[in-house]
């Protein structure tokens, strides 16, 4: 782990015969993760994903959030979580990182005080993050791994448990319905090759916190990493804009994309946090092989 954006930097897991790896994309210094763009391995925030046109109503209140990605805020702006030192101590079986942001950073409203808890147990890595804050506000965190299991992304078979996902305009703003997937190839309800596919979308995941919401396979090292999550989506990128494009697939459970400005979707209240509550999200990685 990395104090620097609250980042995993190595994850290392045997392959089929036993032999030793990391599964995770990283960069090689600081300096690097200093001017990364695409949030390698970092704690996402205060809202993860797309805040369209950087504005959101809260209260009847208006709130702006400056943009940085085609006119929109995506994972909370420049200057978000991903680049902020956080605090470090230990916990059994691994670390919990924190950091507090003052009310108005970055447009958002209330201070908030945001945990990254990663521990590690047998096959299982488990990721807790949780906030609270001392006026109503938005948030919404993620991790956002890159995995890397062994062979080429375009090698690597993706199975989702969600039978919508949310369709997207040009800049990947969500249109607003919960469309089905079944006739589009956003099908990947049964274990497909990811082949050719460009995916940065949000799928709607039929039963959070029941069972793996999503697997990913590598034929080549037979690595398999198994996802659960109690968050309503995941969002799952091809990692096109990377600087060696599609050398790792990120999937990032989380609250669906612009939730600020969808007060009709079920999963608003829980994008909403308010003094003396607790927001809270579990997302666990369970790492096997296949023969």
């Amino acid at each position: 782990m990395l104090t620097y954006g609250a980042r995993l930097q190595s994850l290392v897991v045997p392959d089929r015969d036993g032999r030793a790896g990391d599964v995770l994309l990283a960069l090689p210094d600081l300096a690097a993760y200093e001017s990364d763009e695409t949030y390698t391995g970092a704690t996402v925030g205060r809202f993860a994903n797309r805040i369209a046109h950087g504005r959101f109503v809260l209260d009847g209140h208006e709130h702006r959030v400056p943009v940085n990605d085609r006119g929109h805020a995506l994972h909370g702006g420049p200057g978000g979580f991903h680049q902020r030192v956080w605090s470090a101590e230990p916990v059994g079986g691994g670390v919990r990182l924190s950091l507090a942001s003052p009310g108005g950073e970055m447009g958002f409203p209330a201070g908030l005080v945001a945990t990254t808890t990663i521990t590690v147990a047998g096959e299982e890595v488990a990721i807790e993050h949780g906030a609270t804050a001392d006026a109503p506000t938005v948030v919404s965190l993620t991790q956002h791994p890159y995995f890397a299991l062994g062979g080429p992304v375009a090698d690597q078979r993706l199975q989702v448990a969600a039978s919508r996902y949310l369709p997207v305009d040009d800049g990947s703003i969500p249109l607003g319905d919960l469309a089905p997937v079944e006739g589009t190839g956003f099908d990947v309800r049964a274990e497909t090759e990811v082949d050719g596919s460009t995916y940065d979308h949000c799928w709607v995941l039929d039963d959070p916190g029941a069972g793996p919401a999503a697997r990913l396979s590598d034929p080549a090292s037979g690595r398999v990493v198994e996802l659960s999550t109690d968050r309503p989506g995941l969002q799952v990128y091809t990692g096109d804009a990377l600087p060696a494009p599609r050398t790792g697939l990120a999937l990032e459970a989380q609250a669906f994309p612009d939730t600020p400005n969808h007060p009709e979707w079920p999963t608003y209240g829980d994008s909403v946090l308010r003094p003396g509550e607790t927001w809270s999200a579990v997302t666990r990685w369970r790492f096997t092989t296949d023969a």
